[in-house]
């Protein structure tokens, strides 16, 4: 297994990224629910 870059070993750059996706996907779902659950199945091959 492959150490992964400094910059995501960090506590502040994990919770940032965290707090960014769930706003984009918090955002995505209410503008479109159906759409994006579908996409996000599709997007696993179901």
């Amino acid at each position: 297994m492959k150490k992964a870059p400094n910059i995501f070993s960090t506590e502040a750059f994990r919770f940032f990224a965290l707090t960014a996706v769930l706003a984009i996907l918090l955002r995505i779902i209410m503008n479109d629910p159906e759409g994006v659950l579908f996409g996000f199945l599709k997007s696993f091959g179901w």
